[in-house]
């Protein structure tokens, strides 16, 4: 988290909280129909179909879907799309060493898999944005759901009708025994305004509100995920109601994948707009070509950043890697 804020070996910001997202699931729901927390998103498609199934046959009527996320046109998308791609080895859409890694047999395969997903069990996610995911999922219609970590807290508050009744996961894995979970890291940063008056004061109020103090009683107080290690063995912390924080490590250390910011600045915005209108356009019509869509997708991007097209690096790549 830190190295996402120094540039050219710089620290230009530290740390203040950190953010992932996860797979949030009904324990209710996977015990009535006897199923096991989904590890890959076959399994999540299996379960998802059988739970939202046997609810609409229950009388819960069109409102309940299998599983909500992120699919409006926006950067959610971009992070669940990279998500799906990476999970199943397609890559970063951009690599570490600046090449356009879109135009693959994997991201293709990631991206009709989310398509599936749409036309099944994430009927209308397509026009939905992180709080009306959180939403129906609070309001007891969605089995599972992709969120960030703030919703924990919310699915917790007396006003929600899955309180002590959810659970989290790492999100599901691609296919194959080398399938990864691949959860979008997120971490908010406090830097120093360079036009300020006073920057040793600025400083010293960013180091106080990063540091252990600060960080602890905010995860008490609010379920704000402290960006130093050493509080996630703090008692105090362990006893909140506002995340799991065992399984919410495991996503951080484990299973953390980063959006392409770092080696496309200052073109970033346009690279995700660029990578999020594909996918969006492949989820809100099945008739479109993921291929071409990705293809095409690629091209722009190389154009925009001068970088050129090549395939994910071979620690992004589960399968036969060692051929490479």
């Amino acid at each position: 988290m830190l190295e996402q804020g120094t540039v050219d070996g710089k620290i230009l910001a530290i740390p203040w909280y950190a953010d992932a997202p996860a797979l949030f699931y009904r324990t209710d729901l996977l015990e009535k129909y006897k199923m096991k927390v989904p590890q890959t998103w076959a399994d999540l498609y299996t379960c998802a179909s059988k739970i939202q199934n046997g609810e609409k046959s229950n009388g819960t009527g069109n409102k309940f879907v299998g599983y909500v996320w992120e699919g409006s046109a926006n950067e959610g998308l971009t992070c669940c799309a990279l998500e799906f791609i990476y999970s199943y080895g397609g890559g970063t859409i951009v690599s570490a060493e600046k090449f356009v890694t879109l135009n693959n047999l994997a991201a293709d395969e990631a991206i009709e898999m989310a398509q599936r997903l749409v036309n099944t069990v994430s009927n209308g996610v397509t026009s939905m944005d992180y709080k009306e995911v959180r939403k129906q999922f609070i309001n007891g219609n969605a089995a599972f759901m992709r969120n960030w970590q703030y919703s924990y807290y919310l699915c917790n508050q007396k006003h929600s009708k899955v309180k002590g009744k959810f659970k989290v996961s790492p999100l599901p894995a691609g296919p194959g025994s080398s399938g990864k979970s691949a959860n979008t890291a997120g971490v908010e940063m406090i830097g120093v305004n360079i036009n300020t008056k006073h920057p040793k004061i600025a400083a010293e109020f960013a180091l106080f509100l990063c540091s252990s103090f600060s960080q602890k009683f905010r995860a008490i107080q609010y379920g704000s995920f402290p960006t130093i290690i050493s509080l996630y063995s703090d008692s105090d912390i362990k006893k909140s109601e506002y995340f799991d924080l065992p399984v919410y490590y495991d996503i951080f250390e484990n299973h953390s994948v980063e959006r392409p910011a770092k080696q496309t600045a200052p073109n970033y915005s346009l690279v995700s707009g660029i990578f999020c209108d594909a996918v969006h356009s492949a989820l809100v019509d099945e008739e479109v070509n993921v291929d071409a869509a990705l293809q095409k997708a690629a091209a722009s991007i190389s154009n925009i950043t001068g970088f050129p097209l090549g395939q994910p690096s071979c620690s992004q790549q589960f399968e036969n890697c060692g051929s490479l």
